[in-house]
């Protein structure tokens, strides 16, 4: 397949004024200044310090050969060549210099709580690093096979970039070091009782894009920082907002939240040792640089250690990198830009019968009957533990949509045919509230945990539990969903792959099974057959014609085309 240089000819429709299945971007892909700017630029420190001895590279994703070949093509963004998944050696995290309790903290974080909900038998205990996960704890931290040369009692100041793909255990890969070096500087001294006009005086910050996500990343820290002895606050956390005075080892908040209480003297940056942007082509990206930009100035960057974590590297990121943070070092993993192993890639083509939504709703019931039988096969033909209730685990489909207005239709729509639902959008008025509510039904839990039960009696318990989740973006990023969210709709097409690659990675995460559907217009003679008896046949004509027709499904192409 050719690159995105242009559209050949023979995609023309007639006339020749448009691709015949384009999308919204409808030119010929020019490199834009960002991308001029990210094809020139060199990493200060290109990472390829563990490349084993001829261990061949991976296979780049080839999208305008007019790129140097010093760089690694990635959709829409080009930077150094991540590690080769060769050179990544398989240590248990017990090899790595971690504190004591931090390992008990991760034996307890992966115990098996409950059984597989197929086989009844429990559930693998202290998995392996992930690539990110040693590429990180390598660094800090160093492992028995190669220690770190660390001088005591001298400070050192990190920048580093870990980037690797959604699902991969980044957070951990950042956790782990940071409480490490957290305790490793604690003086262990009982600090005076703060009064309650004292201000909040965290020690490290935790910058998240959404409340949804800083909910989950709190959970996440609380889940170790009993063990070693260090407190963590979450700005997200309460019904009200309030935090505790005094000194706070570990405060996770949004970017506007904390930026707001520090304008109010409510928090005081001067003792912070170190950050974290989670998430950082959105928090470094247009939408909130000039916010997070005033925090990293706040606390004086470079001063305190700076680590920025994403899953998929933007022009806009890297010309941030370039022009604010030079030295920061690039901890790449070979899976960085790349889909889940395991998700499918499906596109429904609309039916032409002028209601989309209708066309949505079948889609979801006849996914829910496919799995249902599915379930059933499953039942009768293998080995599953009487005890086990296999309908417990139904699967959950979590549909996004460009606009809040699209949540809402769908939502009445689906309300209107009896289908439990949720939707939540950026302007749900409830959402900063101190609980995730009924989004907890979709979320995975510390440790791979289900949702806590909900409290008898209460107005939640007594709904019949949703099993579509409406949303728009808000919702793409970071969010761990539990396995039983198999399915992932796109009623509209994302702004680019990368979009998509968050979308999509929200299900198949872990090395788990999932399933990306994707719907559209695939070019002429519409979708009419899909709900017939060829309706496969016209889903996979369909996929075809849009992958060769639209920007999104040639870079979709060029993603799933694995080495």
């Amino acid at each position: 397949m050719q690159g995105t240089q242009g559209w050949r000819k023979d995609e023309r429709g007639t006339g020749g004024s448009k691709p015949r299945f384009s999308n919204r971007d409808r030119a010929p892909i020019e490199p834009t200044t960002s991308r001029r700017l990210a094809r020139d630029l060199e990493p200060t420190h290109p990472l390829r310090t563990n490349f084993s001895k001829g261990a061949p590279a991976p296979k780049p994703i080839k999208l305008d050969p007019s790129f140097p070949p010093n760089l690694q093509p990635t959709p829409s963004a080009f930077i150094a060549k991540s590690q080769p998944k060769e050179s990544i050696p398989s240590l248990p995290f017990s090899d790595y210099s971690l504190n004591p309790a931090l390992k008990e903290g991760l034996a307890k974080f992966f115990a098996p709580s409950n059984p597989d909900h197929l086989t009844g038998q429990p559930q693998p205990q202290s998995p392996l690093p992930t690539p990110i996960q040693h590429l990180s704890l390598q660094h800090f931290l160093g492992s028995k096979n190669r220690p770190l040369n660390k001088k005591p009692g001298r400070k050192e100041v990190h920048q580093v970039l870990l980037g690797s793909d959604t699902g991969s255990g980044k957070t951990l890969a950042y956790l782990l070091p940071l409480l490490d070096a957290l305790k490793r500087t604690d003086k262990g001294i009982v600090p005076v009782p703060p009064t309650i006009d004292d201000p909040t005086i965290p020690r490290s910050i935790v910058l998240s894009p959404s409340h949804e996500l800083t909910r989950q990343l709190t959970r996440t820290f609380k889940a170790f920082s009993h063990g070693i002895k260090l407190s963590v606050q979450g700005m997200s956390s309460t019904a009200n907002g309030t935090l505790k005075p005094g000194v706070t080892d570990v405060l996770v908040g949004t970017v506007r939240n904390l930026e707001r209480l520090v304008d109010k003297g409510v928090i005081d940056l001067g003792k912070v040792e170190w950050v974290v942007v989670d998430e950082a082509d959105v928090l470094l990206g247009p939408d909130f640089e000039g916010e997070t930009n005033k925090i990293l100035d706040r606390v004086g960057i470079p001063s305190p250690s700076l680590i920025l974590t994403t899953a998929t590297i933007p022009p806009s990121l890297i010309a941030h990198l370039k022009t604010h943070l030079p030295d920061c070092q690039k901890l790449l993993s070979p899976t960085l830009h790349r889909l889940p192993i395991k998700l499918e890639t499906r596109f429904v083509p609309w039916s032409g019968s002028g209601n989309k939504l209708a066309d949505v709703v079948h889609e979801l019931r006849r996914t829910f009957a496919a799995d249902a039988m599915e379930r059933r096969h499953l039942n009768q033909t293998t080995n599953v533990n009487p005890n086990v209730n296999v309908n417990e685990d139904k699967s959950k489909i979590l549909v996004f949509a460009n606009s809040p207005r699209k949540v809402k239709a769908l939502e009445r729509m689906l309300e209107n045919k009896d289908v439990p639902v949720l939707a939540i959008t950026g302007e749900a008025d409830d959402r900063a509230r101190g609980t995730n509510g009924r989004l907890d039904d979709f979320l995975l839990q510390p440790g791979g945990r289900p949702a806590p039960p909900r409290r008898a009696g209460s107005a939640a318990a007594s709904d019949k539990a949703a099993r579509v989740l409406i949303t728009t973006s808000l919702l793409s990023r970071g969010l761990d969903f539990a396995p039983s969210v198999k399915h992932v709709f796109l009623l509209d097409e994302p702004r680019d792959i990368l979009d998509f690659m968050h979308r999509a990675g929200r299900t198949g995460r872990a090395g788990r099974v999932g399933q990306v559907t994707v719907f559209g217009s695939s070019g002429g003679g519409g979708g009419k057959g899909m709900f017939g008896r060829h309706g496969e046949e016209a889903r996979r004509k369909g996929m075809k014609q849009w992958q060769r027709g639209t920007k999104l499904g040639q870079e979709l192409k060029q993603v799933m085309a694995r080495d």
